[in-house]
């Protein structure tokens, strides 16, 4: 026979009957989780940076934690990308209205300093300096009369200058001529590589039309843009590595100089490079993984 001690039984708060909640239970317990409410409400006011769980413990302060680091030592960049551009590179383009006549290099050809890389038609141009040479000698056939003649007071002061003038004028058109020729031929200012053409023989161009791009494909750049934050801590003259991908090796450099400015968006700043000579097979537009030390300085 079970005992009918009230020990016997566990205090529940439930009728074992319909294992309802006992009114005064219920009540107790709903008051209890609005006075946990309004504690947390207080406290909430006071120390608005505490977070609650739903049981009501304290998950932790939301304020920023201030690091004792500097974020500049801080910095880790899991990778710089670098590209390759030649030193030099520039557009010729025509400087005279004219129609190509003949184009000696052609894409990816080489060239030395001072090659003919372009040679216009300049037929018009020689006929005016043929024409402006006549008008310059009669003009300083008349000057030289009137000067004789003012030995004998046969003419004026006006007219000796008027001549003189028309001297001078007929000089200056055959040196704008002369400076024209000058451009029928369009000479290379550099050694290097023809990257692509813009016009082909036989092609009548205006002045400021594109002929051809070219590149010093020998000396070489590394590009590439670090955090604006790592611009006190890496100099001139600093080395660092880049392996080009295409070529599955690794090349030295040193920095040679910054860009004019910060991007403020993305927070960095270009950084420039000097190749160290030039390995076989290595042309602009390469590209791969920088690796430089920050505050690895070279000693003077």
């Amino acid at each position: 026979m079970k005992s009918t001690s009230p020990n016997a039984i566990p205090f529940t708060g439930y009728h074992h009957a319909s294992h309802q909640p006992l009114p005064f239970v219920s009540g107790f317990a709903y008051g209890k989780g609005a006075l946990l409410l309004v504690l947390a409400f207080l406290i909430g006011l006071a120390h608005p940076g505490v977070a609650w769980s739903d049981s009501g413990g304290v998950l932790g302060s939301s304020s920023p934690v201030q690091s004792d680091h500097s974020p500049a030592l801080e910095l880790e960049t899991p990778e710089i990308r670098g590209e390759l551009f030649p030193a030099r590179f520039t557009t010729l383009a025509s400087e005279i209205p004219a129609r190509i006549r003949t184009l000696s290099v052609k894409e990816g050809a080489h060239f030395a300093k001072g090659k003919t890389l372009v040679t216009l038609d300049c037929t018009v141009e020689k006929a005016r300096l043929t024409r402006a040479k006549a008008v310059l000698k009669l003009a300083q056939a008349k000057a030289d009369i009137h000067t004789r003649l003012s030995r004998y007071e046969a003419t004026s002061e006006l007219e000796i200058h008027e001549a003189q003038g028309e001297v001078a004028k007929a000089q200056a058109e055959q040196e704008i001529i002369l400076a024209k020729l000058q451009k029928c031929r369009i000479h290379a200012p550099f050694s290097g590589q023809v990257v692509a053409l813009q016009a082909r023989e036989h092609q009548y161009v205006k002045a400021g039309d594109p002929l051809l791009d070219i590149q010093d494909g020998q000396n070489l750049e590394v590009h590439f843009l670090i955090s604006s934050l790592w611009i006190s801590r890496i100099r001139v003259g600093d080395p660092f590595t880049i392996h080009l991908e295409e070529l599955d090796k690794t090349f030295a450099a040193r920095v040679r100089g910054f860009g004019a400015r910060i991007d403020a968006v993305s927070q960095s700043i270009k950084v420039i490079g000097t190749l160290k000579g030039k390995g076989k097979g290595v042309v602009p537009g390469m590209s791969g993984r920088v690796h430089i030390s920050p505050d690895h300085h070279t000693q003077p």
